[in-house]
């Protein structure tokens, strides 16, 4: 009859727009199309993103000049890290001269670059590499001030 045949096509609708269980990642890698979080993930996920430290410029030292400790800061959970600096140069420094390096649990993935500014001019770019030293592309006079933000994956 006709409640019959609706009901059937309700069921039918229904189990058509279903997750099959082989469809679900209770992972973090998973990258086909079509897949959906576990929310297992999904907490995993959220842990990490609420669990920031937080370090402050006094947490930093370079032998070629002073951080600024009320605006440099490394903030970071288990997957992403930002980074903002304000350096006055109290020797010169030579081009890719490590000036400091981040601490050992906070590398990044692949090499970041960091456009610098002081003045709201561009003077030259920091490389944070691999391995956490912090290095300038330019040449920086004693006296100098700069600053300069980035984020990148650890």
């Amino acid at each position: 009859s006709g409640a019959v045949s609706s009901l059937k096509q309700t069921l039918e609708t229904s189990l058509g727009n279903k997750v099959n269980t082989s469809d679900i990642a209770n992972n973090l890698t998973t990258t086909a199309a079509g897949k959906v979080l576990d929310a297992r993930q999904g907490k995993i996920l959220n842990d990490s993103v609420k669990d920031i430290t937080s370090l402050t410029g006094a947490s930093f030292s370079s032998s070629y000049g002073t951080f600024d400790t009320g605006f440099t800061t490394l903030n970071y959970n288990s997957i992403i890290a930002e980074l903002n600096i304000r350096f006055t140069a109290t020797s010169a420094i030579n081009a890719w001269t490590s000036i400091f390096s981040l601490p050992n649990s906070i590398k990044p993935k692949k090499n970041v670059s960091l456009a610098l500014y002081t003045n709201a001019q561009f003077i030259g770019t920091m490389r944070i590499s691999t391995s956490g030293a912090v290095s300038f592309e330019n040449n920086v006079a004693s006296g100098v001030t700069f600053e300069g933000r980035c984020m990148f994956f650890r």
